[in-house]
Order: structure tokens, then C-alpha cells, then sequence
């Protein structure tokens, strides 16, 4: 099936090339490495020019990038651990390791790793007291970081020592998707252990969880690149998963699930090529703006119409981190930051009804 799912996953890439040659295109798209693996595939796509060598040196190179990414892992790691704080290993090295058999086989840009909500401020004072510094958003007064840690999902911090960055999550998806569906606990409980030799073993999403996650995570972005895709047709290939479990984690957002594997099962999957399937992703692909606004319907929610349409106006309300940074409220008034983003969002649409009924 390897063989197959490369050969589609080069006709989606050609669908989406755009100016780009078709191997920059596939560095874009974060799967070069994998389609390098099927000699027959790679050769409709590389330059005539193309020599052996240059795939082999971008082999390297990502086995270089891993293999740096990891001894990072393990800083951050021995940074949290000493402070008490658990973590859990997200996307790059954990997918690759879990989907793809080794850190080396998967692009990813960062270290991403998810702690409990409880835990984030503390993790990030003990992180820069090991030389790490905040990027976006950064400069915050302590209302705001308490803020940002009630309604965000995530800090980058970035150390200049390594040139490496980590995402430290806290929430694993948006709050327009369902802030509550991963309760750390739960996912600490379900959570497995990888090993590799010459790193500290360390744990990742259970089985169902992962599949969830790459679900609702790709629709959060629109399924913007092909490597997500790939990862959520890995995991559905790959993970020994009870279907009906994973569904009842994504509670709500059990709909968006089930759209998911449609998706990636009709664009990689075993069976004929959906051009629905296409369609629908190429739709989102090349779209400017994620499909929030789209998937805020009542056909994506998995629950009744009074609680889907609660949730959705909650997602609608929750801050976002232009909102935060926008103003600094005293601490004990945070719980006011949706006031600031319904003024904020009435004043965006006002200003554009205003820009329209000034054009000549």
C-alpha cells in the first residue's frame, strides 16, 4: 500500500505546485523525505538534473536536524523534570517515531510538547531561567499571562544557544474546535512510552488520542499541507486504534472525525480516488484563511443544537492573542477579556462597512 499512497500523495502535490518546482514543492509540503523512499514515484517528480546526491545529502541533512531536535528534547526535558512537570511529546519527533519507525523519517521545524494547564507558567519561569526567551506573544504584565493561559493554547520559547524553538502547549487544539475535549489527566492516562536508543524515554498521545488529534488539528488549519495528511493516514494504517473510543473522545467534534478519515481515506487510502475528496481538500488548501467560520455549523457538531450553538459562541467569544495583548486588565477582571473581543470585533466590522461605503 506504501507504494500507492506515494504515488497519490505525488498527483496531490502536483495539484498544488503552484510556481514551485515539484521537489521544492514536496520540501514545502514536509513529505520529500518520504516520497525519496519510492524510486519510482520520486523519479515523476525530480528535475532531470536531479542527482542521487542531492537526495542523499537532504537525507542527512533531516537526519542532522532530528538528531539536534532530540538532544533539545532532552534539555527541555530535564528542565520540566526537574521542576516536577510532566510532559507529553507532540508531532515532530514523537510522530515520526510513532508513525514512521524512527526520529529521522518525518520534516518537522520544532520541539512540541504538551504540559498540564496548571503546570504552564511555572514551566515557562523555569525555562528562562535556563536561557530561554519568550517570542510571540511576549512583554506581558501577569494579568495577561494568566490570560493568555485561560484562553490560549500555547508559548514559543526559543534558545539562542541551540537556534531551536519549542512550542509548549498546554491545549492541544483551538477553542473554536473544543478547549475541553483533552483534559490533561486523560490524556496523561492514556498516553504510551517511546524509547530510542541514546535518548530518554519519554511519552506521547495513546493511540486514540493521536488519531483525534491529527484530526481535528488538520481541520483546525485546513489540512494546509500534505504531511498532514500523510500523518493522519499513517496513524490510521499504523495505530491498533478502537474506532468507537476515539469518537467518543472527540465527543462533540465526533462529526469533524468522521470527515477527517473520509478525507484521508478518499485522497490515500486503499480504495478508488475520491475527486470529492480532492475537491474538498484543495478547496481548503489554497484557501488564505483557515475554515473556522465553516466549520463553526451545525453539521460539524456531534451534540444537540442548543449545546452546539452554546459552543460555537463561546469559540466565537474566547480571546485571542491580539485581544490580550490589546490590554492589560487588572487579574481578578481576566474573566472580561470576551468583552474586549466582542468590542474589538464590532469595531473590525464597522470599520469595514465604514471602507466600503467610502469606495468611489
Amino acid at each position: 500500500m506504501d507504494d500507492a499512497k506515494a504515488g497519490r500523495l505525488a498527483d496531490l502535490l502536483q495539484n498544488v505546485s503552484e510556481s514551485r518546482s515539484l521537489v521544492r514543492a514536496a520540501e514545502y509540503h514536509g513529505v520529500r523525505g518520504y516520497l525519496q523512499e519510492f524510486k519510482d514515484v520520486w523519479e515523476t517528480l525530480s528535475e532531470p538534473e536531479m542527482e542521487l546526491k542531492d537526495n542523499q545529502r537532504y537525507r542527512v541533512e533531516q537526519s542532522a536536524f532530528a538528531l539536534k531536535v532530540a538532544g533539545f528534547q532532552e534539555i527541555v526535558g530535564s528542565v520540566l523534570s526537574s521542576g516536577g512537570i510532566r510532559f507529553l511529546g507532540l508531532k515532530g519527533l514523537s510522530l515520526s517515531q510513532l508513525l514512521y519507525g524512527d526520529i529521522c523519517r518525518r520534516e518537522f521545524g520544532d520541539l512540541d510538547l504538551l504540559i498540564a494547564p496548571e503546570d504552564a507558567l511555572r514551566a515557562i519561569k523555569l525555562l528562562e531561567d535556563e536561557g530561554f526567551v519568550r517570542t510571540y506573544p511576549n512583554g506581558f504584565s501577569p494579568s495577561q499571562d494568566l490570560a493568555l493561559v485561560r484562553y490560549g493554547k500555547a508559548q514559543n520559547l526559543f534558545r539562542k544557544a541551540s537556534s531551536l524553538s519549542l512550542d509548549l502547549h498546554w491545549r492541544l487544539v483551538s477553542s473554536w474546535i473544543g478547549d475541553d475535549l483533552y483534559p490533561f489527566e486523560d490524556l496523561w492516562k492514556r498516553s504510551r512510552e517511546l524509547t530510542r536508543q541514546g535518548m530518554t524515554p519519554w511519552r506521547t498521545l495513546g493511540a486514540e488520542d493521536t488519531l483525534v488529534f491529527l484530526a481535528l488539528h488538520g481541520f483546525q488549519d485546513g489540512f494546509p499541507r500534505l504531511k498532514q495528511l500523510l500523518d493522519l493516514s499513517q496513524a490510521h494504517d499504523r495505530l491498533d486504534y478502537n474506532l468507537e473510543k476515539a469518537l467518543q473522545i472527540a465527543g462533540p467534534r465526533a462529526a469533524l472525525l468522521e470527515r477527517a478519515l473520509e478525507l484521508v481515506s478518499g485522497l490515500l487510502g486503499s480504495g478508488e480516488s475520491s475527486s470529492d475528496s480532492r475537491d474538498c481538500w484543495l478547496h481548503m488548501a489554497t484557501k488564505d484563511r483557515t475554515p473556522q467560520s465553516d466549520l463553526l455549523r451545525l453539521e460539524y457538531w456531534s451534540c444537540s443544537v442548543p449545546e452546539a450553538l452554546r459552543r460555537s459562541m463561546k469559540a466565537m467569544m474566547t480571546p485571542a492573542l491580539d485581544d490580550i495583548a490589546s490590554l492589560s486588565l487588572p487579574s481578578p477582571i481576566i474573566g472580561l477579556y470576551p468583552l474586549v473581543r466582542a468590542f474589538r470585533l464590532i469595531k473590525k466590522a464597522w470599520e469595514r462597512t465604514r471602507g466600503k461605503r467610502t469606495l468611489p
